[in-house]
């Protein structure tokens, strides 16, 4: 059962990013890598090198969501994700302040885990996010995908004074 498990939630994330980018943009990765590894790449490389040239081509808020997705891929095959979601909420935080705005809420999901709950809601001001990486935060207990590592839902709002 653990290996369906396993199949499923990969290839749902492989689903993914065939869906997002279509399949010529796939099969166009797909011969990119089949010359540079010298081999047939698997579906999951081909994802994988999808996913990294659209971080290349993405601009502002679009590539938190490209690092989540990445993150989600990297969870899903049982791997760590921190840096990439790290990445991805950092992303973000720079696209905030380049856009003017000083401060920024933590979110979490109502089913979220009781570390991340304790920080939902949490204000901070843009540098102190940048320096302190709250998030994704480290000791979530949540787990999206079972028997793989815990998965960080928090996301950043932007906050407003008011």
């Amino acid at each position: 059962m653990k290996k369906w498990k396993r199949y499923s939630s990969v290839n749902s994330q492989i689903d993914f990013v065939k869906r997002s980018v279509g399949e010529t943009e796939f099969n166009l990765e797909k011969d990119r890598l089949r010359v540079r590894f010298g081999r047939e790449p698997n579906d999951s490389d081909v994802s994988w090198g999808v996913l990294n040239h659209l971080v290349i081509k993405a601009k502002g808020l679009q590539l938190r969501e490209i690092y989540y997705q990445m993150a989600l891929f990297l969870n899903a095959d049982g791997k760590n994700c921190i840096k990439v979601r790290r990445e991805g909420e950092r992303c973000e935080l720079e696209k905030y302040k380049k856009d003017g705005i000083k401060k920024v809420k933590i979110l979490s999901g109502s089913n979220s885990c009781k570390e991340c709950q304790q920080q939902s809601e949490k204000i901070f001001t843009i540098e102190e996010a940048l320096e302190l990486k709250p998030i994704p935060c480290k000791s979530c207990s949540y787990i999206l995908f079972p028997g793989r590592p815990p998965f960080c839902r928090c996301l950043y709002q932007a906050y407003l004074d008011g």
